[in-house]
């Protein structure tokens, strides 16, 4: 009997096994070589409630692998609700908010997984205070590298209370794009009539999902383009233009300093890679992030063979998915051949200070979504939009009539020697791209979608 044994019984659920192989080792905290498991890890992993109050009784401690996750990170993130109770119920030390080597702690893979009953249980525990929360996101600690040297105005910076990350299939064949919401503890306007008081961009809005739809529609006009979202928000728009078209370039722009954190939390997580992530991706077919096996210990997914695009937790999901996989794999592995490799930057632009920006940075499209919402905007933007585009340049605005002072905007543009052609936008454009959620939620968090929307392009 060796802590082997204890492994496999404890990954297969073999409770009575996993009973007696207790009563003889002396070691419960046996690691795998390998990859760093415990037994708690394996039956944490995959819900088998009454093994792991066995090994509990037998006090084990809480280690992690050598990717950093604990037990209770493998019941966040399989959703085993009962067994995440259990452990924070026995082990009333236990760091929620400890993080993998990923960066990701247990409440934020909660939030990943959006299952309100683990994120509430997590954010019950006394380790995850709110002043722990907001040291712990990536836009909080310093991760986004942001500096702020005047010692009044750091103490004017709000935290960061929940971070929600959507996930957007705008078609079947594409990859999905993921952008993250972060919540914000402020006091100020959400539509402020200066850039440091506008805190939108911490939040998705339904323009966005507009332009993006736009885009993938007229994705041969990208290639080889140099583009620049403006007001780029959380990013989702331009990060469509990255994933979605063979452009050059993709700058997403913003000055409020949380947005930008954000972005550049979003362009990351978008990444184009040679493989697919096992830790972040899931199967193709049923969706599972992983799927732990006798064969297949560590739980990581399997590339299809032959386009490498897509991934599945078993090869019976894969044998499921080929009937209609095989329609697309042929094609998905043509266009990564021949993909332009497209790069994705980050940068804070203010509009009001035009010897920031100019000639030095020109671009061939511009991209924004309900950029204008106050008077004051319009000559602003519209002098940001002359500087920036090439001869013959061209910028893709998507805007709701209900917002204010697009007329003086328009007026704005063809002062300066811009032609309009205005489209109203499709009912296609407004359908619900949110992956896995139903559609009562998508109304509920684009309930602007409703509102009639023009599509503009400005041409000189």
């Amino acid at each position: 009997m060796s802590g082997i044994d204890l492994i496999a019984a404890a990954r297969c659920g073999d409770v009575d096994d996993v009973k007696e192989l207790c009563k003889h080792l002396k070691e419960i905290n046996y690691q795998d070589e390998f990859s760093g498991n415990t037994a708690l890890h394996m039956a944490c992993a995959n819900g088998h409630l009454d093994c792991v109050k066995v090994l509990i009784s037998k006090h084990p401690q809480i280690l992690a692998n050598k990717k950093g996750n604990t037990p209770l990170h493998w019941a966040v993130q399989n959703k085993h609700l009962e067994v995440v109770k259990l452990l924070l119920e026995e082990y009333p030390d236990i760091d929620v908010l400890a993080q993998n080597s990923f960066g990701r702690g247990c409440v934020t893979e909660a939030f990943q997984s959006e299952n309100t009953d683990i994120v509430a249980l997590l954010l019950q525990h006394k380790s995850a205070t709110e002043e722990r929360l907001a040291a712990n996101s990536d836009i909080a600690n310093g991760d986004a590298k942001l500096t702020v040297e005047d010692e009044e105005e750091t103490q004017k910076m709000p935290r960061v209370l929940q971070e929600t990350t959507l996930e957007f299939a705008f078609e079947k064949h594409l990859p999905i794009l993921k952008a993250r919401e972060v919540a914000l503890d402020i006091e100020k306007s959400a539509f402020g009539s200066t850039a440091d008081e506008d805190i939108t961009g911490v939040s998705i809005w339904s323009a966005s999902l507009i332009l993006s739809r736009w885009i993938i529609q007229q994705a041969a006009q990208f290639t080889n383009k140099r583009v620049c979202e403006l007001g780029a928000g959380c990013g989702v728009s331009g990060l469509a233009c990255y994933l979605y078209t063979n452009a050059s370039s993709v700058v997403l722009t913003d000055l409020y300093y949380h947005t930008i954190a954000n972005l550049q939390h979003n362009s990351s997580i978008n990444k184009k890679t040679e493989n697919i992530n096992d830790d972040v991706s899931k199967c193709a077919q049923c969706g599972t992030l992983q799927r732990f096996t006798s064969d297949n210990p560590e739980g990581k997914l399997m590339l299809c063979g032959r386009c490498r695009c897509v991934a599945y937790c078993s090869r019976d999901c894969q044998k499921a998915a080929w009937k209609s996989h095989k329609h697309i794999c042929k094609d998905l592995l043509a266009a990564k051949s021949s993909a332009i490799s497209t790069s994705l930057s980050v940068r804070a632009l203010d509009w009001a200070k035009p010897n920031t920006y100019g000639p030095k940075e020109s671009f061939d499209v511009l991209l924004g979504s309900d950029l204008v919402y106050h008077s004051a905007i319009a000559p602003i933007l519209a002098q940001v939009v002359d500087a920036l585009l090439v001869p013959n340049g061209q910028f893709w605005h998507v805007a709701s009539q209900a917002r204010d002072s697009l007329v003086e905007f328009k007026q704005a543009m063809e002062s300066r020697g811009f032609t309009c052609s205005m489209e109203v936008v499709p009912d296609s454009f407004k359908q619900n791209p949110l992956v896995g959620t139903s559609s009562d939620l998508f109304d509920l968090h684009f309930n602007e979608m409703a509102d009639t929307y023009l599509m503009y392009t400005f041409k000189k």
